[in-house]
């Protein structure tokens, strides 16, 4: 459903977001295949343009 890759510098420390079908939240390392699963009900997310951060808003609520 949505898809973003971070802007990191150093291109080791890349990680990929993305949303399913399901709307769950999936990161992982460009360089890896294990998929970590961060939320559930996930509606939209967003990294920080300055920092490694991440943003999403599920359920109505906003997280950091």
């Amino acid at each position: 459903m949505e898809l973003a890759l971070n802007e990191t510098d150093n291109t080791r420390d890349r990680k990929v977001c993305f949303i399913d079908s399901n709307k769950d939240l999936y990161i992982t390392n460009v360089y890896t295949v294990k998929l970590v699963k961060v939320m559930n009900m996930c509606d939209s997310f967003c990294w920080n343009n300055m920092n490694d951060m991440l943003s999403c808003v599920a359920d109505e609520k906003f997280y950091v």
